[in-house]
């Protein structure tokens, strides 16, 4: 038998309760404080990934999740982002088949029956402009005809053009180098309305896989139009940078001192057979945004802050264009 005084019992009950409530209540900080990191660590990568949709949702279309420390969230963002290239390649594929099945069957169908008259044509007025019996007012007349059956056959070559599938011959090349072949087929318009090129190259040596006569092609359409808009002694600007907001690729723009691209135009200057220009067929830009398209790339069209024009077009240095088919 062992005596104990009632109070010391109860005090050492006291105790035992105090304890007890004293380790719960840290156990339930501990918990809790826990419980707000982990949430913390899984709420940011659905944040990033918050941000990320909602830039590409405004247009920015190269925007990828960054790769997370955690391996669940890591997983999350490889398959987000997998997701977002296989849509951006499912597009460009769309808008292919779109442009080929909307023009390709036209063009065909067409072009052959047209190209028959026109070539007749073309042959009676060379005829009538090189007989000698031919008056003056008659050969100014067959001129004006003889330059309109020209620019038809350019239409025709241009619809042609968009309406069938590119095959590219890739390799690698410097901004000097595409530069150097485009400064050898400038349009006449730059010498007769005295027009300066300046070239700022940002890419030195650096290299990006393409189509060299193709993306030729897309920067002389560019320059012809700058030259067409630009006021005698006007200055155009052919710059090669590297993409600032899109590591990995690089950007290449023709800036002009013309009267720039009315807001309510910049989104049909790429649709066919629109054009601002007297003279113009409509398809300049369709085809070298398709080119572009093509180099899985990006065509801009802006105001040039200085005034003027200014159109851009972003390329991957190494990421493969579209998959083409063997017969074309």
């Amino acid at each position: 038998m062992v005596e104990i005084d009632k109070n010391a019992a109860f005090h050492w009950l006291n105790s035992f309760n105090i304890l007890t409530g004293i380790v719960f209540l840290l156990t339930l900080i501990i918990v809790i404080f826990v419980s707000f990191i982990v949430s913390k660590k899984l709420s940011l990568p659905l944040q990033k990934l918050s941000a990320v949709a909602q830039k590409i949702s405004k247009g920015n279309h190269w925007e990828r999740v960054p790769q997370f420390k955690e391996r669940e969230a890591r997983e999350v963002g490889v398959a987000f982002n997998t997701m977002l290239d296989k849509l951006n390649t499912n597009y460009r594929t769309m808008i292919k088949s779109a442009s080929l099945s909307a023009i390709g069957e036209l063009s065909t169908s067409l072009v052959h029956e047209i190209r028959r008259p026109l070539t007749s044509i073309k042959l009676n007025l060379q005829t009538l402009l090189d007989h000698e019996f031919t008056s003056p007012d008659h050969q100014k007349l067959a001129n004006i005809s003889l330059d309109q059956s020209l620019r038809i056959e350019t239409l025709i070559d241009e619809l042609l053009n968009y309406g069938k599938p590119i095959q590219l011959h890739m390799e690698k090349i410097s901004f000097k180098e595409l530069i150097t072949r485009v400064m050898q087929s400038l349009p006449e318009e730059i010498q007769e309305k005295k027009l300066q090129i300046n070239i700022e190259d940002k890419l030195g040596d650096q290299k990006f896989l393409i189509d060299k006569e193709r993306i030729v092609l897309v920067l002389l359409n560019l320059i012809e139009n700058a030259a067409y808009w630009s006021p005698h002694g006007g200055v155009i600007i052919i710059k090669g940078q590297p993409a600032l907001e899109n590591p990995g690729w690089v950007s290449l723009c023709v800036r002009d001192n013309g009267p720039g691209v009315a807001k309510e135009n910049r989104s049909k200057i790429f649709q066919p057979f629109y054009t601002t220009r007297e003279n113009g067929t409509g398809l300049g830009l369709p085809n070298a945004q398709k080119i572009i398209n093509y180099h899985n790339g990006t065509f801009f069209v802006e105001p040039n802050p200085k005034g003027g024009a200014l159109f851009s077009f972003q390329l991957p240095i190494e990421e493969c264009c579209f998959e083409q088919d063997s017969n074309n």
